[in-house]
């Protein structure tokens, strides 16, 4: 039994990681250099200030919790909140389904940041990609910027939201569009503080200050 969900791990992560635990939470020191990521299903992450990772951050039922100047390859979890320190290089997409994301000032995503029901908080973060959502809320802030679209994409059962979703972009860019594909939920952009779409707003409502 205990090899089959060794199996199971390897092949829901599909990358050979250099730490895999099952119902454990992993810790990597401060300053730690690690030659791979690390991966969980029933446990959290914590990565302590200035340590490097030549991989990724996956756990199933978990948090990620990333400290100050950190260099991880990405980061990814299905129930669990991933909070994001100042001045990190996410070298990858983060990405969380049922949990927040949030990342603060001097942050690089070299790829997408993706939620499906969890919100997203940028303060100050640059995102080289895009952003995408299904029903959570997101906020950047503080000079966020973001290359590419914002995407609330459609979602394929029926969405009990009641209140629109809220996309907030305060003395902030996005480079991009700011795209709703689902017609069954209202969105509204709130552009504050000089905040700025470059590109298209469709199927949303806009507000200004």
């Amino acid at each position: 039994m205990k090899k089959l969900v060794t199996l199971l791990v390897l092949f829901m992560f599909g990358i050979n990681f250099a730490k895999i635990t099952v119902n454990k939470s992993i810790r990597v020191n401060a300053g730690e250099h690690r030659h791979g990521g690390c991966s969980t299903v029933n446990g959290s992450i914590v990565v302590e200030n200035d340590a490097r990772l030549d991989g990724g951050c996956k756990t199933v039922n978990g948090s990620i919790t990333v400290h100050e100047r950190c260099v991880v390859d990405g980061l990814s979890t299905v129930n669990g909140v991933i909070r994001v320190g100042e001045e990190c290089d996410i070298k990858d997409d983060i990405a969380s389904v049922n949990g927040s994301i949030r990342c603060a000032a001097g942050i690089i995503v070299d790829g997408d940041v993706k939620s499906v029901n969890g919100m997203i908080h940028l303060e100050g973060t640059t995102v080289k990609d895009g952003i995408s959502t299904y029903n959570g809320d997101i906020t950047l802030e503080n000079n966020s910027t973001v290359f590419d679209d914002i995407i609330v994409k459609e979602s394929k059962g029926n969405n009990h939201r009641r209140k629109p979703l809220e996309i907030v972009i305060d003395n902030s860019v996005v480079k991009g569009d700011v795209i709703n594909r689902c017609d069954k939920l209202q969105v509204v952009v709130y552009l504050l503080n000089g905040g700025e779409v470059m590109g298209r707003i469709r199927n949303a409502t806009v507000e200004r200050d």
